[in-house]
């Protein structure tokens, strides 16, 4: 395209000096036959045959400065007017020389045409300074107004944004896990629109039709975590661009339960046409779709006594704090769900199915039936065995000191009472250690809603899950993303804790996604956990950002430089008989500036522009990967039954020609340099 347009910008100087030069000589030869001025005309129209296309493509060249043709456009305007400047010295030498036929070169010079000369002079300096000029390339920001003046001192700093070029260095664009697209949205010369609209395409520019950028898992602990306003596009720009790239096994937590319908089909068909691969959907409405979450007890290296405890800190429903010794009944009512538990799991005369649902069937008798129950079990374990241990206080507790313990173990296991929340977790078409052998994806399709109340149920399906790679002890091929959407609903999960510091060795990968830095610290407690998570993560994605608490940590992450404040000052000077006037005085001065503020985080950074976050590396400022802006994306995935109707016809609109050549030649280059 931008070829096309400096061919155009040359044919219309072209155009120019030929209309001029050529074909109003004849004319106005034939209207001005005997009126005097005719030859002050003639001579006219040849000065103007070479200033005239050189101004108006000096303008052209301004014009197109700023865009990706600027460059192109100037090296062809000058060029050009170096052709014409030496077609036009070339036949004035050759009027001299008929002139004045064997004139040395001084008597030639005398000669010339001095406004002629005039004319050429100008476009040789328009040939010179356009392309000077076309290095120049002044940016601003989204407001328009020119960057702030960066010191050549350090005194106060000296952040600034990660070049491009070390950005494509960091994450190529054949990277495992798509994380944005390689370049500057707040600098693109086709940014017309301060707001980014996914029903119009023109509030696109140039997203869509850029290198992607992609991480590896090959620095770091591989985790990542990405925060992003309501409504910004966690799933279209982050969770599905990173299932259309992820080569392995991955374990989706999805709230909104469009991600299973969307990417079904091209992830079981990721390893070729022939090849399909099982793609499990655990949801509340297909009892069998689930999986046994204890099947994985005693397999690995830890003792079937530490399992069972994981597992019923998994099953306690509201927010899970940490220990808190004076909450008397709710340890003693975790104490006795480990003791009915491990009697499931361990115990060699129990017939029942090992299961969930059959825990919490004993828990739901009444409580005199459950004390004989209770004298049963003790009386079938042996010494000293963990059943005997848990339980054994209980059975001289007074009575109005069991009956809250007993009703409070009822009401941390209340979710199980649903038939369709107990059956996915005690039993279903696949194993927990299928993940380990077996080549396969998992997409845990559970409503906000039922998030909200009962985080239980979720946190029993990835720890089953997660802890299946851990008795693997690492022997599994490739990696396992969790990509877990609303991560902050599965409230404080010790599991997803030791996974952040210890996983990569187990071949884990997290990807968790928040709000705001609000629900990191919700979760996690105080403020040296939500630290270790930056400290232990690879890279921090932020986008769409409203929270002022979120914007304002994220200013002062970026950091600071040193910016140059020049002012003026004038000051009326009176003297003597002529010495009255005005004296001008500037001053400069160097002041402390954040690289970017908190209030250009949440006013003018667009909702498809990120910042990333990498240690040992600048801030990176880059695009999104939103799925449905780009053509090699949009035929992989489904119809999102949330998508607008609007939003879609755009999508279905939007292949352009130049989206599709730059897509095509984006490709091309990919498999050569792989």
């Amino acid at each position: 395209m931008k070829w096309f347009i400096a061919a155009f910008v040359v044919a219309i100087g072209l155009a120019l000096h030929v209309a001029i030069g050529t074909f109003l000589p004849p004319l106005v030869g034939s209207i001005y036959v005997i009126e005097p001025g005719h030859s002050m005309m003639l001579y006219a129209l040849r000065i103007a045959a070479v200033a005239f296309p050189a101004l108006v493509l000096f303008a052209a060249a301004g014009l197109t400065r700023q865009g990706d043709s600027g460059r192109v456009v100037a090296a062809g305007v000058s060029l050009f007017l170096i052709g014409l400047i030496a077609w036009t010295v070339r036949d004035e030498y050759l009027r001299l020389v008929t002139l004045a036929p064997g004139a040395d070169g001084r008597s030639l010079l005398r000669r010339a045409d001095i406004g002629l000369f005039c004319a050429v002079m100008f476009a040789g300096f328009v040939a010179f300074i356009t392309p000077l000029v076309s290095l120049v390339r002044v940016r601003r920001t989204t407001r328009g107004y020119s960057k702030p003046i960066r010191s050549k001192s350090a005194a106060h700093g000296d952040a600034e944004w990660a070049t491009m070029k070390l950005a494509g260095e960091l994450f190529p664009p054949q990277g495992d896990l798509i994380l944005g697209e390689l370049y500057r949205p707040d600098l693109d010369p086709k940014n017309t629109s301060r707001v980014f609209k996914p029903n119009d395409p023109k509030t696109w520019a140039s997203g869509g039709r850029k290198p992607l950028m992609g991480f590896n898992c090959d620095f770091g602990s591989t985790h990542g975590l990405v925060f992003s306003g309501s409504g910004g596009f966690k799933t279209t720009g982050a969770v599905i661009p990173m299932l259309l790239s992820w080569p392995g096994n991955a374990v989706v937590l999805d709230p909104s339960t469009e991600l299973h319908p969307m990417l079904a089909q091209y992830r079981s068909s990721i390893r070729g046409k022939d090849v399909e691969r099982p793609i499990h959907c655990i949801t509340p409405t297909n009892p069998k779709s689930g999986f046994n979450v204890l099947d994985w007890i005693g397999q690995g290296e830890n003792s079937a006594e530490k399992d069972i405890s994981a597992v019923v800190g998994w099953i306690a429903t509201g927010p899970v704090k940490r220990d808190d010794p004076k909450d008397f009944f709710r340890n003693s009512a975790l104490q006795l769900i480990r003791g009915v538990l491990a009697h499931i799991c361990l115990n060699r005369s129990y017939t029942g199915p090992r299961t969930l649902r059959a825990l919490r069937e004993i828990i739901s008798e009444p409580e005199t039936d459950f004390i004989e129950r209770l004298i049963l079990i003790l009386r079938s374990e042996n010494d000293g065995s963990f059943a005997k241990l848990a339980l054994g206080p209980f059975k001289s507790m007074a009575q109005q000191t069991f009956s809250g313990v007993y009703a409070t173990a009822a009401d941390l296991t209340n979710w199980l009472s649903f038939k369709e929340y107990a059956a996915i977790v005690s039993g279903g078409d696949f194993s927990s250690l299928d993940l380990i052998d077996d080549d396969l994806d998992v997409f845990v399709s559970l409503d906000l809603q039922t998030l909200q109340d009962y985080p239980g149920l979720a946190r029993v399906i990835i720890g089953g899950l997660m802890n299946a790679l851990y008795h693997a002890n690492g022997e599994i091929d490739g990696r396992v993303a969790f990509i877990l959407d609303e991560a902050a609903r599965l409230g404080n999960m010790s599991l997803i804790e030791v996974a952040r510091d210890a996983g990569r060795k187990y071949g884990i990968t997290m990807v968790l996604v928040y709000q705001s830095l609000g629900q990191l610290r919700q979760q996690w407690g105080d403020k040296d956990a939500v630290s270790a998570w930056f400290e232990s993560t690879s890279w921090q994605s932020f986008s769409a950002i409203t929270d002022v608490d979120t914007a304002k940590w994220l200013s002062e992450r970026c950091g600071y430089f040193t910016q140059e404040i020049v002012s003026y000052s004038q000051q009326a000077r009176s003297g003597g008989k002529g010495s009255n006037g005005v004296s001008v005085s500037a001053s400069t001065s160097l002041q402390k500036r954040a690289l970017i503020m908190p209030d250009e985080i949440i006013n003018t950074m667009r909702r498809d522009e990120q910042i990333l976050l990498v240690g040992g590396v600048e801030p990176i400022r880059c695009g999104r990967p939103i799925y449905y802006r780009r053509p090699e994306m949009r035929p992989l995935v489904g119809a999102n039954r949330f998508q607008t109707r609007d939003v879609q016809e755009a999508t279905a609109g939007s292949d352009r020609p130049d989206n599709a050549a730059d897509a095509n030649g984006a490709d091309q280059a990919q498999r050569a340099a792989a």
